[in-house]
């Protein structure tokens, strides 16, 4: 359990609430949560207990399952990377598999240099239809009608879905929250970039640690 919390498997967020719940077999619980049920293999991938062989003159392609509709590796929850990101896989000899991160996520840096013969080369390939969840926080100059103009730009223009939007207002002065469903960080720049074009509208930039 500790080994995934460092990779970044388990969100403690997650494990905390779940060990608050009134029940008598959290740990059952948590890992029925958490593990999938059986081991699949990933290209140039031996994902066997012990020691896996990797290609490192080919990186893993991290490809996504449209039929299943899910991908081939692990997110870790530390850090959120979406296709596009600069990123580097760890193998997880517990769970048999590929867990991507951000290649400047602290977790990623610290297993570099503790476990660095389990990094594995990983390279994207073009992901269309799975969606990713990235946060935007956006501020500016208060105006009428400002919050409709933002949704305007997301699910109209862009044709983005949008999990929530949290925006406060004060002393003429807005700030607040996107979380948004993305395919790659192509999308999520031209996002932003239409974004900052709103009147009223002075900063927009991606949050990189959701938590």
């Amino acid at each position: 359990m500790y080994s995934k919390i460092g990779s970044g498997i388990i969100n403690l967020d997650e494990l905390k609430r779940i060990l608050k719940r009134n029940t008598k077999n959290k740990w059952i619980q948590y890992w029925s949560l958490q593990l999938p049920r059986e081991t699949k293999k990933s290209d140039g991938v031996h994902l066997n207990t012990g020691s896996p062989k990797f290609d490192f003159k080919n990186p893993v392609l991290l490809k996504e399952n449209v039929e299943a509709q899910k991908t081939d590796y692990s997110i870790a929850q530390c850090c959120k990377p979406i296709p596009g990101d600069d990123v580097i896989g760890y193998f997880d000899q517990e769970i048999g598999n590929v867990v991507i991160h951000k290649t400047k996520c602290p977790n990623s840096l610290k297993i570099t240099s503790s476990q660095g013969h389990l990094l594995v080369p990983v390279k994207w390939t073009t992901h269309k239809v799975l969606s990713f969840l990235v946060r935007i926080a956006i501020s500016g100059v208060d105006k009428f009608g400002i919050y409709n103009d933002i949704t305007t730009v997301i699910s109209k223009e862009l044709s983005v879905n949008m999990r929530g939007i949290s925006l406060s207002s004060h002393d003429g002065i807005w700030d607040g929250s996107l979380d948004i469903y993305v395919h790659n960080t192509k999308d999520l720049n031209n996002l932003i970039m239409n974004l900052s074009k709103i009147k009223g509208v002075e900063s927009v930039a991606r949050v990189e640690n959701i938590k």
